[in-house]
């Protein structure tokens, strides 16, 4: 039998109603409450100092960060610390949409490592804040699959668009990241090697075009792994996991050291 988690928001901005609406497939595992001593706590960066403000309860077995790409290193610290040893969520559109199998593909090493590394995405989102988030999530699938990331430098930054250039501590070397204003959500990898070309694509809405990666070497072209489900569902599934204490899906070091870079 599946447990049920009981879940409330701190918050009721835009990132705690996208966080509503993916609860709300999953009412098996989780159960949005009002008030309380509830199993989870949804914390957005607006409801961070009500965080710090008041210990957490002890009957709150886990925190989920709504919006984690427009936290800073010190609201991840000051999370981390309010937690303690509790498992820590977050609500990830891109690197999560991807199955297991489809980040394995997408992983190249020794002499197959690629020669060209191109990170895109566009953000439909008006705020402020949306194209650091969305610079936030490539850079946390880049992690994934590609290893740590040493360094990043800023080569154009505007109000409609972001340019990055990456530096990688693994046989990936670099990467450039873009994202920009658009009419839509999208996000791109594109990786080239000597022998092989990878293109991993992730859309705001999987159901209608599937998050997939796309592999073209010698053979042709075939899919790896197509997945149909958003990554914010997935983030939240994964989190059900740890809260069962069957597996551990705390990235939150990764993220501070990734906000950490994104100080702008």
């Amino acid at each position: 039998m599946t447990t049920q988690y009981s879940v409330r928001f701190l918050s009721g901005d835009a990132d705690a109603q996208t966080q509503r609406a993916i609860l709300a497939t999953l009412p098996n595992r989780f159960r949005v409450v009002d008030s309380g001593n509830a199993d989870v706590l949804v914390v957005s960066r607006a409801a961070i100092a009500e965080v710090m403000a008041v210990p957490i309860s002890a009957a709150t077995r886990g925190l989920f960060l709504s919006a984690p790409g427009k936290m800073s290193a010190q609201e991840f610290k000051s999370i981390r610390q309010s937690a303690a040893d509790r498992p820590i969520g977050l609500a990830l559109s891109v690197m999560a949409a991807l199955t297991d199998q489809a980040l394995t593909d997408l992983r190249m090493d020794g002499a197959d490592a690629p020669v060209i590394v191109d990170a895109a995405s566009e953000v439909s989102s008006a705020e402020p804040d949306a194209l650091r988030a969305a610079v936030f999530e490539q850079l946390m699938l880049l992690h994934a699959v590609s290893g740590r990331i040493s360094d990043l430098a800023v080569l154009a930054r505007t109000r409609m668009q972001m340019v990055l250039d990456v530096q990688i501590d693994s046989v990936w070397k670099r990467a450039r990241i873009s994202v920009r204003r658009s009419f839509r959500d999208v996000a791109i990898l594109h990786t080239v090697s000597r022998s092989t070309r990878r293109r991993a694509k992730f859309v705001s809405d999987p159901h209608a075009e599937p998050a997939k990666v796309e592999v073209f070497d010698q053979t042709g072209c075939r899919i790896a792994s197509p997945s149909y489900e958003g990554g914010y569902r997935r983030s939240w599934q994964k989190f059900h996991t740890a809260l069962t204490g069957a597996a551990d899906c705390d990235d939150v070091l990764n993220s501070a050291e990734h906000a950490l870079r994104l100080m702008f």
